[in-house]
């Protein structure tokens, strides 16, 4: 028997530049206090190592990673443009 995947009642959009501290803290506290079912998306917006060790380390349910910073308004396009919750 198949299920079929529903999304989760929200979804996280979290945008990240160079801001390795501040954005672990932040992922750390969804992960530990959102008590409904959600999914996390993080988008760093260009170039960095610790993205994806943030990602290995199960903050993340959708990782995102561009070349170069494309800037604040086209990483929060790109962040609405991956999520399909009802409340992102």
């Amino acid at each position: 028997m198949t299920s079929i995947y529903k999304e989760p009642l929200a979804s996280f959009l979290v945008l990240d530049f160079k801001k390795e501290d501040a954005t672990r803290k932040c992922l750390e506290s969804i992960r530990n206090h959102v008590k409904f079912p959600h999914k996390i998306i993080y988008l760093h917006n260009g170039k960095a190592d610790y993205p994806t060790k943030l990602f290995e380390d199960g903050l993340v349910d959708q990782f995102i990673q561009t070349v170069k910073n494309d800037g604040l308004g086209i990483g929060t396009r790109n962040l609405f443009a991956a999520s399909f919750s009802n409340l992102s």
